[in-house]
């Protein structure tokens, strides 16, 4: 197939900031993980399938498999002015000593 040009479980961006591996990168209203470091201006790659362990907010405990948003800092599940990132793959605690969640990506709730 002449117009193929990737499978799409990974996306290049050019980097706004300074991004960490691993960290959240949003670019438009499309959310995914940064697979490697990348400094402003340099182009990286954004993995948009997988789970990972992100951050979370503090003040609530989210269920197994709710549509989950990034809010700029951490994993909620608000929809407004959030990003949609994913399905959460686990319950998370309120008073968890590292407040995270594994975060099943996905570009469509």
């Amino acid at each position: 197939m002449k117009n193929f040009v990737q499978a799409g479980s990974t996306l290049s961006f050019i980097a706004a900031a300074a991004v960490a591996s691993g960290a959240v990168v949003v670019v438009g209203k499309l959310a995914g993980v940064a697979i490697g470091k990348y400094e402003i201006g340099e182009q990286g790659e954004m993995d948009l399938t997988g789970v990972y362990t992100l951050p979370k907010v503090t003040d609530k405990a989210l269920a197994p498999g709710i549509a989950l948003y990034w809010d700029g800092t951490a994993i909620t599940d608000v929809a407004t002015s959030n990003t949609f990132i994913g399905h959460s793959a686990q319950l998370a605690e309120v008073a968890a000593a590292t407040p995270s969640i594994d975060v099943r990506l996905a570009q469509s709730k």
